[in-house]
C-alpha cells in the first residue's frame, strides 16, 4: 500500500542518515558487486536539488520493510539526454537495504520507470514492474514485465520479461495475468509450473484492453476494454479516452468470458475489487466510483 505521511517522514529520514544531505545517492561496493549491470558512473554522488524528481514509496502490510522509487530529470533536459532512476528496498528499522536500481538512462518514448505491484503475503518478496511511455495515443498504463526482490538478499529475479503491454499478480502470487504485446490475447501464466494459458479477447471494433483485476479469491479476473480508442473526446474525459469501454469477467481456470458491460458511453473502468462479489469502477465522465454486481451486472454510484 502508499504509505501515508508518518511513513514518508521516516522514509526521507532514512534516506538523509543513507545518502548525506541533499538526497544525494551513493551505490554501495557489496550492491555493485551483487549486481553488476549497474554503470560504475552511478557510485558517484547524485544531487537531485536541481532536478525535476518523481517519486513514490510503498510499505509491507505488516509495516516492517519499505520501497522507495525515483526518477530524476537534469533541467533542459533534452533530446538525448539522461535520467536518473534508483528503486531502494529497506527495512523499516534501518538495519537492512537493498539497492536494487541505481543508474541513468537515456531519455525517450519507452522509457521504462519502476512502478510498485505487490508485497508477498508472507513479507518475503517486494514485487516491481515497470512503467514506459507508448508512441502516440496510450489509453490505459503500458507495465511490461514482473520482477520479485527477496527481501533476505535483495536478489532480483526476473519472473516475466518486457512482453506485457500490461499485467496483474494473483493474490496467492502463484499466477500472473497479462496482455501480450502485438497480440489481441489475455494470457495466464503459473509461476510454478510455466504453464501458459490464453484466451483471445476480440470486440469486433478497434479496442485497447487494460486496468486487469483479480477477485480476492483468485479464481476470476475482470477487465477494460475500450473500444474504438484515442477517438473520443479527450477534454471530456477523465480517465480513458475512447467511444465506450466493455467491462469482462474472465473464469481463471476454464477461461470463458462474460460481459459485464458493453460498451457503455460513461466510460467505465475496473479500479478496485476487494469484495468477493462487488468491483469498484471509476467513470470517464464524472470520475465518479461505482460498483458492480458482478452476479447480476447492476450498477450503483457509490
Amino acid at each position: 500500500m502508499i504509505v501515508k505521511i508518518r511513513l514518508k517522514v521516516l522514509v526521507m529520514g532514512f534516506l538523509i542518515l543513507l545518502f548525506g544531505q541533499g538526497c544525494a545517492g551513493t551505490l554501495s561496493k557489496e550492491n555493485a558487486q551483487r549486481n553488476p549491470t549497474i554503470p560504475e558512473a552511478s557510485a558517484q554522488q547524485i544531487d537531485l536539488s536541481q532536478m525535476d524528481v518523481h517519486e513514490w514509496a510503498s510499505t509491507s502490510s505488516d509495516g516492517k520493510w519499505v520501497a522507495v522509487g525515483l526518477v530524476a530529470i537534469p533541467p533542459e533536459n533534452g533530446s538525448g539526454k539522461l535520467a536518473y532512476v534508483r528503486l531502494m528496498v529497506f527495512s523499516a528499522d534501518g538495519k537492512t537495504h537493498w539497492t536494487i536500481i541505481d543508474h541513468w538512462q537515456e531519455l525517450g518514448l519507452g522509457f521504462p520507470m519502476p512502478e510498485p505491484l505487490k508485497w508477498s503475503q508472507d513479507s518475503q518478496y517486494f514485487y516491481f514492474t515497470h512503467r514506459v511511455t507508448p508512441d502516440g495515443c496510450s489509453v490505459f498504463p503500458f507495465l511490461t514485465d514482473l520482477q520479485r526482490v527477496s527481501l533476505e538478499d535483495g536478489t532480483v529475479s526476473e519472473l516475466l520479461p518486457q512482453t506485457a503491454l500490461t499485467l496483474a499478480l494473483s493474490p496467492d502470487e502463484s499466477k500472473v495475468a497479462y496482455l501480450r504485446s502485438g497480440e489481441s490475447g489475455l494470457v495466464l501464466r503459473d509461476l510454478n509450473t510455466k504453464e501458459v494459458r490464453e484466451t483471445k479477447i476480440d470486440p469486433g471494433r478497434d479496442f485497447n484492453a487494460g486496468n486487469i483485476l483479480w477477485s480476492p479469491d483468485g479464481k476470476s479476473l475482470t477487465l477494460t476494454v475500450a473500444i474504438n480508442p484515442c477517438m473520443g473526446d479527450a477534454v471530456a474525459s477523465r480517465t480513458v479516452q475512447a467511444q465506450s469501454t466493455s467491462i469482462l469477467l474472465v473464469d481463471a481456470k476454464t477461461l470463458q468470458q462474460k460481459v459485464l458491460i458493453k460498451e457503455d458511453p460513461r466510460l467505465f473502468v475496473t479500479w478496485q475489487w476487494k469484495e468477493p462479489e462487488r468491483i469498484t469502477l471509476t467513470d470517464g465522465r464524472e470520475n465518479a466510483l461505482w460498483y458492480l454486481n458482478v452476479n447480476t451486472g447492476e450498477i450503483t454510484r457509490q
